[in-house]
């Protein structure tokens, strides 16, 4: 139940991107300064750190299930930076066989 959230200025270039075309106030946080905007209140006090941490793992499963076991340290993650992460283990992975 942690919903992906943006910050009201950057609607207009997600939306020319091709991204965030379904999001809505029902589906998603939008943050204005110190106001968060959404249908309904936050589910957690922590939900933002939430759905980067979901984000976070949906990105590393790239890599493949079981793949490898460690211990991950991350802050103010993205998925930029998480698929670059990805890319630099897939490297490893494929050097090791």
């Amino acid at each position: 139940k942690s919903r992906p959230f943006c910050l009201e200025h950057e609607i207009v270039a997600l939306k020319k991107a091709g991204l965030a075309l379904g999001g809505s106030l029902e589906n998603a946080i939008v943050v204005d300064g110190d106001t968060i905007k959404s249908a309904r209140p936050l589910h957690y006090k922590d939900e933002f750190a939430r759905h980067k941490l979901l984000d976070l793992l949906g990105d590393l499963s790239l890599l493949g299930a079981g793949r490898l076991r460690f211990c991950v340290n991350a802050f103010a993650p993205g998925h930029e930076a998480n698929v670059a992460l990805v890319k630099q283990l897939r490297t490893i992975l494929n050097k090791r066989g």
